[in-house]
Order: C-alpha cells, then structure tokens, then sequence
C-alpha cells in the first residue's frame, strides 16, 4: 500500500479486486473501510487482468488516472513527477517512471537484489533517479502498463484497453499507445521517476 503512503491527500485510490480469495478480500474490505479517499470494486469471479483494468479506469473520477499494477512499489514524488512530465505538453496524454523491470524503460538492476527487495533500498534508487536525471522527458511511441498515467478525455476518444484482442494481459498497453499516437497524441517517459516493479507478480498463476 505504498501509493497511499506517497499519494497527496485526498487523492482516489480505487483497487479492483479479481475475484480473490476470502483472507484477501477480507484485508482489502478493511482497508478501503479506513478512509474516504479509497474504494474497492470486486469482480465476483475472475475477470482477467485487461477487463478489471478496464473496471477500475472507466471508473475514475478525474481526467488524470494512473493503472498501477499490484506489483509496484511506488516512491517519494512518484505522482508529482508523472504530472509534471505530462504538463510539459498539451498533447502528452500519458506517461509512465523509470524501473528496474519495464523493458526500454529499464534501469541496470543485478540479479543478486532479492524478488523484492526493502523498501529503503527502493527509495535510495529512487532517491538516485532523482538526483541524476536529465530531465529530459523523452517522447516514446510506446510505454509499459505496469504503471500509467493517462489523460481521461484521450481514453474516452481512442477507447480503452482491449478485452476482446487481449483478455488477459500482454499485448493491450502497445494496443492502447498505437491507437493514442495515431490520433496525435504523444507519450513520455518522466524520466526523475522511479517505480519498482516485480515483473509480472501481479498475474499470480496462469
């Protein structure tokens, strides 16, 4: 639940739930249970990674929102930095942070780091993100899902996710930016921001 420990008050955070089992509803339940600003949408049966997406997207209240996949850890002024990438142009319509595990958005990371490493030695990357970064926001033709921010009104215009082509993942995000960009829309990288990421835990067993 790091995302509400690095989010600014008042922010919506909206997990979908795809049909887990009881402990974990049961946790997720009594969270959401805590604060106003979080709320729980449950798929009684597993829907599959692009429908709940989806569910929780067309859902947001905001013109701003962010697909954050339950296999993140995000930092200290991850949010702030996706906004300040995006507003550097009228036509960015989504961004997404360096990782350790996001392909061409990749940073060098050993294999010796544990699956999941602390929580301290993620900010200290991030910390170092930070401090070294060019700035530079690169335009890209493509950006990894695991964790994207993208303009609402550019999702209603282009369409969201895919659930007949990719119904369970892989595939759908690369969809989603052909269809963004052929409309004129351009994608960047914030390229201070650091998000962990680890590699494709939130798919559990296939």
């Amino acid at each position: 639940m790091e995302a509400l420990a690095h989010s600014t008050d008042g922010q919506l955070i909206t997990i979908v739930d795809d049909g887990s089992e009881e402990g974990v509803r049961d946790f997720l339940r009594q969270f959401v249970d805590e604060a106003p600003v979080r709320r729980l949408l449950r798929n009684q049966t597993n829907q599959g990674y692009t429908k709940s997406a989806n569910r929780g997207l067309k859902s947001a209240r905001a013109d701003w929102v962010v697909l954050l996949n339950s296999d993140t850890l995000v930092t200290k002024g991850w949010l702030d930095g996706l906004f300040r990438c995006a507003s550097l142009d009228a036509r960015i319509c989504a961004v997404g942070p360096l990782s350790n595990a996001a392909t061409f958005q990749s940073l060098p990371w050993s294999d010796k780091i544990a699956t999941i490493p602390s929580l301290d030695y993620v900010e200290s990357q991030a910390a170092r993100v930070r401090n070294l970064s060019a700035r530079s926001y690169p335009r890209v033709p493509m950006l990894n899902g695991f964790c994207l921010m993208v303009h609402r009104p550019a999702l209603d215009e282009v369409g969201y996710l895919d659930e007949v082509k990719f119904p369970m993942n892989y595939g759908e995000e690369n969809d989603l930016c052909l269809r963004l960009t052929l409309k004129g829309y351009k994608l960047a990288i914030a390229d201070d921001v650091f998000v962990y990421h680890a590699r494709s835990a939130s798919l559990g067993q296939r």
